[in-house]
């Protein structure tokens, strides 16, 4: 069973199952491959929809894990954090770059939520020095570039590089050709 708990503009999904009644998705799970991309699928859609008021934090977070951290772990677990990440581009992407291009003030509560990850030296909060370092990791993994020994899936190659045009033709669309 799933049940839906929204506050504080976050969309949480629990997962009642028997004898385990723990929030599950933090993470993906290799035991489980799938879910962990099923659900920012599935969260990326909802915040698409906006049945409620939504803001960046989700999707910040799966972009920081999939580009802005030191992947580790088994190949199909660092292919599920980049297709994770990527569903939120390619679900929610027109509202997350809108967020990009106009986020306003963000609070200090919000700006520690959005900090970046370790390979990331830009500033925390959303723009579009940030927006093109995403692009660019996905054409990373697209192109191969950011492989080590354990490399990345030809599914997850497939979903960067759709990614990262996607992201080129969002800021090329809504910037009218301006860029940083």
């Amino acid at each position: 069973m799933i049940y839906f708990k929204v506050g504080r503009g976050f969309l949480v999904i629990l997962c009642i199952e028997p004898l385990a009644g723990k929030e599950i998705y933090t993470e993906p799970d290799p035991d489980r491959p799938g879910y962990y991309v099923n659900f920012h699928v599935f969260a990326a859609n909802i915040y698409e929809c906006r049945i409620f008021r939504t803001d960046p934090t989700w999707a910040i977070w799966a972009q920081r894990e999939a580009h802005e951290n030191r992947l580790e772990g088994q190949r199909s677990v660092r292919d599920e954090y980049v297709l994770a990440a990527a569903q939120w581009i390619l679900w929610y992407g027109q509202s997350f770059f809108k967020q990009v291009l106009f986020s306003g003030e963000v609070s200090l509560a919000g700006l520690r939520s959005w900090s970046s990850g370790p390979l990331y030296d830009g500033t925390k909060f959303l723009s579009l020095h940030r927006w093109h370092f995403w692009r660019d990791q996905y054409k990373a993994v697209a192109s191969g570039e950011k492989e080590d020994e354990k490399g990345f899936g030809q599914e997850c190659k497939i979903v960067a590089a759709e990614t990262a045009e996607l992201t080129d033709s969002l800021e090329k669309n809504m910037t009218f050709g301006q860029s940083d």
